[in-house]
């Protein structure tokens, strides 16, 4: 059986979301022959996004920015993104555009710093087990999450029970009013043993 597999990724987002530009995440094995093997299209008004994956590789996030007419395109990624196509939304009303964004590129090269300015934030719960505080808590970050998928995500700690980070996948959204609230509730739910907050991931 062959390693190479075609994938599809649906970008779940409501109309309101293509008002700005924004990055969509996906996990996903690496692309074969990177960007290049992506493509676009509009499904029944679905933007889905279909790329060559190499299925013997382990799997990593994958970050699109989609962008309209007139959009900015944020500095500190602007030197790594490759258009993967235009799509047309709305009936054809709207046309956006797709970009991968090569963070493979920066992650693995000497030749350059990171410059994205994203942050990660781990956090520890106090129980060994969790419970009821603790599942409330997580509960209301998932659904942050679900809220802004794309923009951020909360991922276990590996060999960590009760260790959690959460990935800022958007430049942009750790300066919105709802990450200030999110930090705070961290910082101030007796639940959590301690935070750390990691720049430039």
């Amino acid at each position: 059986m062959s390693k190479f597999v075609q994938h599809s990724f649906p970008v779940e987002v409501s109309p309101e979301s293509f008002k700005r530009p924004f990055i969509f995440a996906a996990d996903a094995h690496p692309f074969v022959n990177g960007h290049r093997s992506l493509s676009v299209v509009n499904q029944h008004g679905l933007v889905k996004i279909y790329g060559l994956v190499d299925t013997h590789q382990e799997m990593r996030v994958a970050r699109f920015l989609i962008i309209g007419t007139n959009h900015e395109v944020p500095e500190e990624i602007i030197d790594r993104v490759h258009l993967v196509g235009p799509v047309l939304l709305a009936d054809g009303r709207f046309g956006h555009h797709v970009y991968y964004i090569d963070d493979y590129q920066e992650n693995h090269s000497s030749a350059r710093p990171s410059t994205l300015k994203a942050s990660s934030v781990t956090f520890g719960l106090q129980s060994s087990a969790a419970n009821a505080a603790d599942e409330k808590l997580l509960s209301s970050i998932y659904e942050l999450c679900n809220k802004h998928r794309g923009r951020i995500v909360l991922v276990p700690e590996p060999g960590h029970l009760m260790a959690f980070t959460l990935r800022v996948l958007d430049p942009m959204f750790n300066e919105e009013p709802e990450f200030a609230d999110l930090m705070d509730k961290l910082y101030d739910e007796p639940a959590v043993e301690w935070v750390r907050v990691n720049k430039a991931v």
